[in-house]
């Protein structure tokens, strides 16, 4: 039997350096679920060797008219119902002052997730979801109101409010990731949080270590004198949100390639950090040779001398940082030579804003840009170079831009790197031979 296994400590993978082989793109650090199969124990009663990746689903299609109590959830484990009050329907809408939960024994050695999505709940109003729900027990209280512990949403327990989410109405997707790895008494709960059709969760706390969920008999609902509405809920094993983490789409970039360079779009394959910025910490040696536009471009700021070059990443949601990563950055042969030629740029582009005109002895079957701030140059009508709109702090961010060419006639090939200098003098014109 394969073992799942949770590690808290930094972790960072590394590919074999055999050969022409380099070291991995992507490092994971902090917080990392390595996750196999075990046979487990769910609900009071054995699984066996056919593990039940979903325990409960229910997304209450039934009628408004109708008690959930006694109703089976679309996907159940050994026949369970709902127990619920009168005040819960079917079709998962509410009134106050009622519980609605299934039954829930968590054992040993498993990562369960239990997700909620609410579509509604008023100011004013609360009501917890989590694991015992009628006695408040490692649940999350649902808040409406304000000051204190009592902001828009927080977690029972003393997590205080989620300052990301504050803005945010409802809808609401919550998820609470329990991990019993460590055994039931030494068990850890991580909350999180996303506005419904968001891409990526928020987590907004990670309970201390060491938590005995000996006493857990349920999950579900509860709500204290105020109405709402539920779309679904699931509790599932053996899966947890994905760990953030950085990776670029190439980590290498030519010796000749002028500053500015796209090396790769950087990602994070959860889903949960959408923007990227350098940030100082292990692995930053070469953070200065590097700089990210766009949010996800990760770009050469220098021409680029030595082989091997180490920088560190930090992946961020809603401006939160939620994990930083160093990514090795190789340097390549050039298999071809460039000269550079001085020219001009506008500080504030218009549509006219020409840098010069192209051309090619013999002439040219095409002129394309290669590298350097390809996002900041164009080339139109097939031979003029023009300077895309943006705005002025776009442009003025360095006093000087490049850009790559690569002219193109038969089986001819050239490459040409111009140097723009921010408000210098117009009308250069450019000849590659």
């Amino acid at each position: 039997m394969m073992m799942l296994a949770h590690n808290r400590a930094q972790k960072r993978k590394l590919r074999n350096t055999t050969g022409g082989e380099k070291m991995k793109t992507a490092k994971r650090i902090a917080d990392g679920w390595m996750i196999a199969l075990v046979a487990m124990a769910i609900v009071g009663m054995t699984v066996g060797s056919a593990r039940a990746e979903t325990i409960y689903f229910d997304d209450f299609s039934g009628d408004a008219g109708t008690d959930l109590h006694g109703t089976t959830p679309d996907i159940t484990t050994g026949g369970a119902t709902w127990t619920a009050g009168s005040k819960f329907k079917a079709d998962g809408s509410f009134t106050s002052g009622d519980t609605m939960t299934l039954p829930f024994v968590p054992v040993a050695g498993v990562v369960y997730t239990l997700d909620c999505s609410i579509s509604s709940m008023p100011s004013g109003s609360w009501n917890k979801f989590g694991f015992n729900p009628t006695t408040f027990w490692h649940g999350a209280y649902l808040l409406r109101s304000s000051g204190d512990l009592h902001a828009k949403h927080t977690v029972h327990g003393g997590g205080g409010a989620w300052t990301a989410l504050e803005s945010q109405d409802w809808p609401m997707d919550v998820r609470f990731v329990l991990d019993t790895t460590g055994g039931l008494g030494s068990s850890t709960f991580s909350y999180y949080a996303k506005p419904s059709g968001a891409g990526a969760y928020t987590e907004v706390l990670i309970s201390a270590s060491g938590i005995n969920v000996g006493s857990i008999t349920t999950i579900g609902f509860g709500a204290n004198n105020c109405p709402g509405q539920i779309t679904s809920i699931t509790l599932s094993d053996n899966t947890a949100p994905a760990v953030p983490s950085v990776e670029v789409s190439d980590d290498t970039v030519a010796s000749n390639a002028p500053p500015g360079t796209l090396v790769g779009t950087l990602s994070d394959p959860s889903g949960a950090g959408d923007e990227f910025q350098m940030a100082a910490g292990a692995g930053d040696t070469d953070n200065g040779k590097f700089e990210i536009t766009d949010g996800t471009n990760l770009r050469t700021r220098v021409w680029m001398s030595q082989y091997s070059n180490s920088v560190s990443i930090a992946a961020l949601s809603n401006s939160t940082a939620l994990v930083t990563n160093s990514l090795p950055i190789y340097v390549t042969a050039p298999t071809y030579g460039m000269f550079e030629v001085a020219a001009g740029m506008d500080p504030s582009p218009t549509s006219e804003s020409k840098v010069g005109i192209l051309s090619f002895r013999p002439e040219a079957d095409n002129f394309e840009i290669v590298g350097g701030r390809d996002d900041l140059f164009t080339i139109s009508d097939t031979t003029n170079l023009m300077q895309v709109v943006g705005t002025d702090a776009e442009i003025a961010e360095a006093s000087f831009h490049y850009v790559q060419i690569k002219a193109t006639s038969g089986a001819l090939e050239s490459h040409l790197v111009i140097k723009a200098t921010v408000g210098s003098a117009r009308g250069s014109i450019f000849v590659i031979e």
